[in-house]
């Protein structure tokens, strides 16, 4: 399995077993430079720490643009849920991508409108990075959309 090489930040390397308890002793061999390394100082995923704290970036930002707070773990917790949470208007989910598209599956709004208790809307943001200045967008169920328009006409 491909890890980042923590002398020389290549991500070609094997992995091999060392030592009589080659079971429980792993170290990995880095195939550029020869070096070896143990497990704690290997990085899993490049830039996993920064993803991390860009995550958690947007979702403080979130957070204070829409008067709540950021859920400690990013909703990992059974009942604190969402990324966002802003008590009895909304609770979200943040999302960020460099791509010139994001997927978004049916099932992860549906998750999120079930994370929503008493009247929260269920939003989810969306924002794209690689866009100048990035750009916004959220995804909202059509009936906060008509409540925040006036618009109560339903299709």
């Amino acid at each position: 399995m491909p890890w980042a090489c923590p002398h020389c930040d290549t991500a070609h390397t094997n992995q091999k077993a060392a030592g009589a308890g080659a079971r429980f002793c792993i170290q990995y061999e880095c195939t550029a430079c020869g070096r070896r390394a143990t497990p704690k100082m290997v990085v899993k995923g490049k830039g996993s720490r920064e993803k991390k704290k860009r995550s958690r970036a947007q979702e403080q930002a979130a957070a204070r643009r829409h008067g709540g707070r950021a859920v400690g773990g990013s909703g990992s917790s059974p009942l604190a849920k969402g990324d966002v949470r802003a008590r009895g208007l909304m609770r979200g989910e943040c999302k960020y991508t460099d791509k010139q598209s994001f997927s978004l599956k049916l099932a992860e709004l549906l998750k999120l409108e079930g994370e929503a208790h008493g009247g929260e809307a269920p939003i989810f943001e969306v924002q794209f990075d690689n866009a100048t200045p990035p750009r916004r967008y959220y995804i909202m169920p059509d009936w906060h959309y008509h409540q925040l328009t006036g618009n109560n006409e339903e299709d």
